[in-house]
């Protein structure tokens, strides 16, 4: 069960570096400091994630704060793209937007193991927090091609 967790988890860490790795040299293209500093960051941000989630595959402490600082380091670079581009704004924005709160929601669910701890037991095989993560994530994905 490990090794699947641990596949999962460094898949989606590694999704989230691409995201970066994609999105910012466009983003920031005129700006070649801060491409270069948000690049860093997610890198960093990715291997710390990774190597935390790896060492600890349930939620817990640093699993929850490492999940947490993924999130918040990905919503900054594309608030700051949003702020410093107008036409980025307009043509992307909307989706942008779309992409954090639904990333953001799915952190939420996730970290605070919702609906089963309101529940607890009767979530175990279907709508768990670690499958509606999923599907949010995946949407956010979705939204994040257009």
């Amino acid at each position: 069960v490990k090794c699947w967790l641990c596949l999962d988890i460094s898949s989606c860490a590694s999704l989230l570096l691409v995201g970066f790795v994609s999105g910012v040299p466009m983003g920031f293209h005129c700006y070649p400091t801060l491409q270069a500093g948000y690049l860093m960051q997610a890198v960093l941000v990715c291997t710390i994630a990774v190597g935390t989630l790896v060492c600890e595959p349930r939620r817990g402490d640093w699993s929850s704060a490492a999940l947490i600082l993924c999130g918040i380091s990905a919503i900054w670079p594309a608030v700051h793209w949003l702020a410093i581009s107008i036409e980025g704004r307009e043509a992307a924005g909307h989706w942008l937007v779309l992409v954090i709160v639904l990333a953001s929601a799915a952190s939420i669910l996730y970290t605070h193991g919702i609906p089963e701890c309101y529940a607890p037991g009767c979530f175990d095989l279907a709508c768990s927090s670690h499958q509606f993560w999923h599907v949010l994530i995946y949407g956010a994905i979705a939204a994040y091609t257009e």
